[in-house]
């Protein structure tokens, strides 16, 4: 993965922000790593759409 965007608050708790741009950087094909503050179902999730922790 090269140059990949970080994504701060992509968990996206507070008004789900950080996800959705997290989601369309990835629909856009765009590298995403994503940094969220516990790992738990929605970091998961993340995962499984294609950012990288």
């Amino acid at each position: 993965m090269a140059n990949p965007i970080l994504v701060t608050g992509a968990a996206g708790r507070v008004g789900a922000v950080g996800r959705t741009v997290t989601e369309l950087l990835l629909k856009q094909g765009k590298a995403v790593r994503a940094l969220v503050r516990t790992e738990d179902e929605c970091a998961q999730a993340l995962r499984d759409m294609g950012a990288r922790s």
